[in-house]
């Protein structure tokens, strides 16, 4: 396993992405290193957005990808695959709910989000990607958030980090290498739409109904009504989800 096989732990930072993509420019990490921290005082969450965590509650951590087979649209799939993983391990600790991928990359379980992924790349030779993860494990309180949860605000169980982390480490390198196989990005996009929060259900988008009929390859989310289909990148217009 190369995901986790060179683990960095801070105690407190200001974000995991920006502690890695400084140590990636300048130390020149391996690939599948990983930094891990118990609290974040500046984490990011998609564009301006901030990730919010108590200390010490939930797991924050980085991971260094180089994918050397993916570049232009195809590097979507790295959203694709980190989303499956983290979707996976949440769905390993809790069996017997409905755990999705809210597009692009919002872990749901029910209605709820449970987490985030942040995936930045430095384009070149080769290209850097820093993936982001915040998975809310045992905090219980979610100021201003009412649709944020926790695995322990559904289960009502204390949870391992550490074992949740290592786990997730080890989904990622899994889709991970699905990604460089034959016909592995067109799986790994099968998989992801297979597993998409409001599939074949009814959305908003400009004030118009729209029902989630998948994502291209592209990441953009497909939508159609009877008055015919339309794409849509993120953030390009606003989606009311429910």
């Amino acid at each position: 396993m190369f995901v986790g096989q060179s683990v960095i732990f801070v105690k407190e930072l200001e974000s995991t992405n920006e502690y890695l993509k400084y140590f990636a420019k300048n130390e020149g990490l391996a690939e599948g290193a990983v930094v891990v921290t118990e609290f974040q005082s500046k984490g990011k969450g998609q564009h301006t957005n901030s990730w919010q965590s108590d200390a010490n509650q939930n797991a924050l951590f980085s991971i260094l990808l180089k994918p050397k087979n993916l570049s232009g649209h195809s590097l979507n799939a790295l959203s694709f695959l980190v989303s499956l993983a983290v979707r996976a391990t949440v769905q390993k600790f809790l069996p017997n709910k409905d755990v999705t991928v809210k597009w692009p990359n919002d872990i749901m379980v029910d209605n709820q989000k449970i987490a985030g992924i942040l995936i930045e790349n430095r384009l070149g030779n080769p290209t850097e990607s820093v993936v982001g993860i915040g998975l809310n494990i045992n905090q219980t309180q979610f100021d201003d958030l009412p649709k944020a949860a926790s695995m322990k605000s559904i289960s009502g169980q204390e949870f391992d980090i550490e074992a949740v982390i290592s786990e997730c480490l080890g989904f990622v390198e899994k889709y991970y290498l699905l990604s460089k196989r034959d016909n592995g990005v067109k799986q790994l996009q099968t998989l992801y739409v297979s597993q998409l929060y409001k599939l074949n259900e009814e959305v908003l988008v400009d004030s118009k109904k729209y029902i989630v009929t998948g994502v291209d390859a592209e990441g953009k989310l497909l939508l159609g009504n009877d008055k015919g289909s339309k794409s849509i990148y993120h953030k390009e217009v606003a989606v009311i989800w429910n």
